[in-house]
């Protein structure tokens, strides 16, 4: 389980890294989180980075020590989440094209995406990594990494709630059209 629980969580690593060097390699900026941005956002950017940062460190340690109190066909389910989040990610980044990014990109030009996977779901990305960390959560279960992961899941849903205000601001009727016809994660 070790191993599987390894492959997953750094499919969804490289997917991420292949993204920001394609787009570095066009000159596009993938990484904006708390910058140009003002101070309390910024710093609620900042955070968001360090408590994922500390779930995936407290998933590596019980990944390397094997904690896990959950059975084994829960473990099983949640390889399956954490699969579904790695092919979730990948659709959501092939989809989303240039106008990817990892914060609020309030001084550059992109484009409002509503095709493809965005066509049920505003918010796909933060669907798989809900998905992996709760998937990891199921196979490598303990308290403190549950408390982790729950508080990972709020401080992501408060960046989409950040996100879905400024892309009512940049995108006005077309995103407000967009938002009442698709979920925020899954058709709901």
């Amino acid at each position: 389980m070790r191993a599987v629980a390894l492959i997953l969580g750094i499919s969804m690593l490289l997917i991420f890294i292949i993204k920001l060097l394609s787009q570095r390699s066009k000159g596009i900026n993938t990484i904006v989180m708390g910058k140009g941005r003002k101070t309390k956002p910024k710093l609620f950017e900042i955070v968001l980075s360090g408590i994922m940062i500390l779930s995936i460190l407290l998933i590596l340690t019980n990944i390397i020590l094997d904690i896990s109190a959950m059975p084994f066909t829960a473990r099983i389910v949640g390889a399956v989440m954490c699969f579904i989040a790695d092919v979730i990610l990948a659709v959501a980044v092939i989809c989303m094209s240039d106008s990817w990014r990892a914060g609020i990109p309030e001084n550059e030009e992109t484009k409002l995406i509503t095709g493809g996977i965005y066509r049920i779901s505003r918010d796909p990305a933060f669907l798989a990594f809900d998905l992996m960390f709760l998937g990891m959560l199921m196979m490598f279960f303990s308290l403190p990494l549950a408390v982790v992961v729950a508080a990972t899941a709020i401080a992501l849903h408060l960046q989409i709630l950040s996100e879905e205000k400024y892309l009512s601001a940049k995108f006005g009727e077309e995103y407000k059209s967009y938002k009442s016809s698709v979920g925020r994660y899954f058709i709901f």
